[in-house]
């Protein structure tokens, strides 16, 4: 029963009303028949929870009629995408941006020059602080989505500044960096630079017929300030985000909402420098390719194997346009 709920239940709200039903149902399962016998003189007590399958199975009724309609102005759509015109012809490329098509140097160059002095005593390099603070952050970012708390990457990104220089082994960190530090080195996350090659990557794909798009879970605004610093040319017609609403990468939903898109099109990749990404993208019907320029291994004995491995951007683009 939960399960079949589950899969049925594809708007926000509908969830809501199904986890509180099923959450009633489950707390009569569980409690005890010792209490029913001192709190109630009824034996039909005893069999509390039958009394909700009824309304279980009306939720079933509802949610299933309710996702058989359209989507309506008033839910919420699945990607902030409403401008995309579907294509229903062609070839296709959808890139990650942020790791992918933009690298982490200039961050670690701006910690190094902040704090980069500070934390050598310490034997911290200021491109193993800035990869421990971004992996810390991107799982609570994670987990506080998953638990129904979403908040904008960046803010939980800064807020760990301090936490993360601790869990490296700082002492008394507060008083050897402060929150002006913080605030300098953060924002060193907002000058990513283009990776090397990506202009002739997108150019040779371009020139071969396909279209390139770009895919992100990051803030909208700041994935396009990397675009355009990077002079990476997307219209907005080209570009999804997952920014601020109730689905993000590597839920399969995401993927799948923009494979819906390309619909009738002769071909459709995902490219990205995340094989949690690319394994992602094609497990949920993508062609896929993967390039070592952010994680070197690609792990296949974990991810699984996509379309195309690459040692660079350019090399990645050529294989994907090989293999067309």
């Amino acid at each position: 029963m939960p399960a079949l709920l589950e899969h049925i239940a594809e708007r926000h709200w509908l969830n809501s009303v199904y986890n509180l039903i099923w959450q009633l149902y489950n707390s009569t399962l569980f409690v005890s028949p010792t209490f029913f016998s001192h709190s109630y003189s009824s034996p039909l007590s005893l069999h509390l929870p039958l009394y909700f399958l009824p309304l279980l199975l009306a939720a079933t009724v509802l949610l299933t009629s309710f996702n058989s309609q359209p989507t309506t102005h008033h839910q919420k759509p699945i990607l902030t995408d409403n401008t995309i015109a579907m294509a229903t012809s062609g070839k296709h490329v959808v890139f990650d941006i942020v790791g992918t098509c933009v690298g982490f140097e200039a961050f670690e160059e701006i910690i190094d020059a902040r704090i980069g002095e500070r934390l050598a005593p310490h034997g911290i390099s200021a491109k193993v602080f800035a990869y421990a603070w971004m992996e810390c952050a991107e799982r609570e970012f994670t987990f506080l989505d998953i638990s129904g708390r979403f908040l904008p990457y960046f803010g939980v990104f800064r807020a760990l500044f301090h936490r993360v220089l601790g869990q490296m082994g700082v002492p008394e960190v507060r008083k050897l960096f402060s929150d002006e530090d913080g605030d300098v080195c953060a924002n060193g996350y907002k000058a990513l630079r283009a990776r090397p090659g990506v202009q002739e990557a997108w150019q040779k794909l371009r020139d071969a017929g396909f279209t390139v798009w770009a895919l992100t879970t990051g803030d909208v605004g700041r994935v396009r300030g990397y675009l355009a610093g990077a002079g990476l040319e997307v219209p907005d017609e080209n570009f999804f985000s997952c920014d601020g609403l109730d689905v993000r990468k590597p839920v399969p939903r995401s993927y799948l909402h923009v494979l819906d898109k390309f619909r009738g099109a002769d071909q459709t990749w995902f490219a990205a420098a995340h094989m949690w990404d690319s394994s992602a993208a094609k497990a949920n019907g993508f062609r896929a390719a993967w390039c070592s320029v952010w994680e070197f291994e690609p792990v296949t004995e974990v991810f699984g194997e996509v379309d195309v491995m690459a040692d660079s951007l350019v090399e990645m683009a050529e294989k994907i346009i090989a293999a067309s």
